[in-house]
């Protein structure tokens, strides 16, 4: 667990890992420097938690994605559980996860769907998954072994919904920069391993407004602002930056020893954000290009088809 600031909800979550029906073995929690009680809390409850806790203070800040890097380093356990400072878990997760790893010796990394939860612990009635607009064809990709396919065009994977085993962690590190940790993670287990999706929800997802990452709060106005402001952003930064990541994470796939479908796969859909980068300002030859990569079918494949093809001839850069 990985805490900044959280005095507000930690001692909830905390208390719901000291309740699973299977208990962790051992807990590690790093303070990233927290100005508020979050350290004094953390003491006093590790004092008399059910099982042994090792909870530290950054000297400096490291950020979201090194902290979680050296909290999992710190642990010695086979497997590994990521867990934010503001959720619930439900009692059965630990046990269901460590069943699930059990029963599929092959599985790497297993991650499930969420409620969604206010601050104050409401449900807003509807769930991660389906926030996520998770679809049946990509649950069907990562079932037959194909998750590095969806991950080349968006990540799934919640940290604090996710377990893996130890090996990834020994494979996967150091973490980049360039990546979230979950999607660091659950990359490098569709290339080396397995992925699985456990379809029910064994936590609570917390969405208060300012949760350091993950979703924001669901709201019909933030959907249609995003949706509108990210329509409006220039084609050619954010994908000369994902150009970039699908490049280093194409280089971790073949030092991996990825099947060569896959490897095949990243490196198109990293010619195609570098085309989205590169689009010509000349309206024609830009309409001409975006054509060829719809019959070619990477618009669909690794962007978001015919949406994405109108913002290509709109706004460009």
């Amino acid at each position: 667990m990985c805490v900044y600031n959280g005095e507000r909800y930690v001692r909830a979550q905390l208390d719901s890992i000291a309740a699973q029906t299977e208990r962790p073995s051992r807990l590690v929690v790093l303070d990233d420097g927290s100005t508020d009680g979050t350290w004094d809390l953390l003491q006093a409850w590790a004092a008399t938690a059910p099982f042994p806790v090792h909870a530290e203070r950054n000297a400096s800040k490291l950020g979201v994605v090194r902290n979680f890097e050296r909290a999992c380093a710190l642990l010695e356990t086979d497997l590994i559980f990521l867990s934010d400072q503001d959720d619930v878990w439900y009692p059965d997760k630990v046990r269901i996860f460590v069943d699930t790893f059990v029963s599929d010796p092959k599985l790497t990394l297993l991650h499930s769907d969420a409620d969604l939860i206010d601050g104050s612990g409401e449900r807003l009635g509807r769930r991660l998954f389906d926030t996520l607009l998770v679809t049946a064809q990509e649950r069907e990709l990562v079932a037959s072994g194909k998750a590095w396919q969806v991950y080349a065009k968006r990540n799934l994977v919640t940290g604090a919904a996710c377990a893996f085993r130890r090996e990834l962690l020994d494979a996967a590190r150091p973490f980049s920069a360039a990546w979230v940790h979950d999607e660091w993670l659950a990359f490098h287990a569709a290339l080396a391993g397995r992925v699985r999706i456990w379809p029910e929800p064994v936590m609570a997802y917390r969405l208060h407004g300012s949760n350091t990452v993950g979703l924001p709060l669901p709201t019909l106005g933030w959907r249609l602002r995003t949706t509108w402001q990210a329509f409006l952003k220039p084609t050619s930064p954010r994908q000369r930056v994902r150009a970039e990541r699908l490049d280093e994470i194409t280089a971790v796939a073949c030092r991996l020893g990825a099947e060569a479908a896959a490897i095949e796969h990243l490196q198109e859909a990293a010619g195609h954000a570098r085309f989205r980068a590169a689009l010509p300002r000349n309206p024609l030859k830009r309409l001409a290009g975006i054509q060829r990569e719809h019959r070619a079918g990477h618009y669909n494949a690794w962007s978001n088809g015919p949406v994405s093809m109108l913002h290509d001839f709109l706004i460009a850069r």
